[in-house]
């Protein structure tokens, strides 16, 4: 379980806070949607969630040590290596023994349907689909407890795209804490178990996936209502009395 106690955060030299007394939980096994616009502050929590940033006020409680992976929407390896020479790479940096090592490449590659000619390529010359799949293997070399996906399914064909969420469907099934954003409202709709809605650093909605599709529309029609009462509101505290 992950507990946003009134976090906040400011980057350094910035007018205002990215984050701004975030409060809700992530419990353990869930598939946690977070969805707002850009600039909202998803992967500035994000950071925070995985240790690169540090709460500025408030606190993040975690129940107890967990391993974490983050699997951004940049691809995020090496491009003038080949998959395998990525995956090996990778997985030396986790300072494990050889042949666990060779095993963890063996479960990740299997997982991802990463064949013996995509272990060839040059990561640069693969397609869309497969960097995305490279870029999952390389997240689950450390066993992860908590995985974060930030627009994981961006730039990729229809395929590649629900075998992505598939892969990502199969995890949650096996334990593992999913936090998922995306613009791509159907893939929230059709993975998360619940839903954090952030605007300009704020929640202003966290709920369970099943209350909004009981109680509107669709995740859409959630989705706009909430940001449209929220905009009403600002513009009623910027007209002069």
């Amino acid at each position: 379980m992950l507990i946003f106690d009134g976090v906040s955060y400011r980057y350094p030299g910035a007018p205002g806070c990215a984050l701004d007394a975030v409060s809700f939980t992530i419990p353990k096994g869930a598939v946690q949607g977070l969805l707002g616009p850009n600039g909202a502050g998803k992967s500035t929590l994000m950071g925070l969630i995985c240790g690169h940033l540090q709460p500025s006020r408030g606190h993040l409680v975690r129940q107890r040590p967990m391993r974490v992976s983050l699997i951004p929407q940049e691809y995020a390896f090496y491009p003038s290596l080949t998959c395998a020479e990525n995956l090996s790479c990778f997985a030396g940096i986790l300072d494990l023994p050889r042949h666990e090592c060779q095993a963890r490449i063996a479960q990740a590659v299997a997982f991802c349907h990463l064949d013996p000619a995509h272990l060839k390529r040059r990561a640069q010359a693969c397609s869309g689909g497969i960097r995305r799949r490279l870029n999952l293997a390389i997240g689950l070399l450390n066993q992860p407890e908590l995985m974060l996906f930030d627009e994981p399914t961006v730039g990729i064909d229809p395929v590649s795209r629900q075998a992505i969420l598939q892969q990502i469907g199969t995890l949650a099934a096996q334990g593992v804490t999913v936090v998922f954003a995306s613009h791509q409202l159907e893939e929230v709709s059709q993975l998360c178990t619940q839903v954090v809605l952030l605007q300009n650093g704020q929640v202003l909605a966290d709920v369970a996936m099943h209350t909004v599709l009981r109680d509107y529309a669709s995740l859409e029609d959630f989705y706009i209502r909430k940001t449209k009462l929220y905009l009403d509101a600002v513009r009623r505290d910027e007209i002069p009395a």
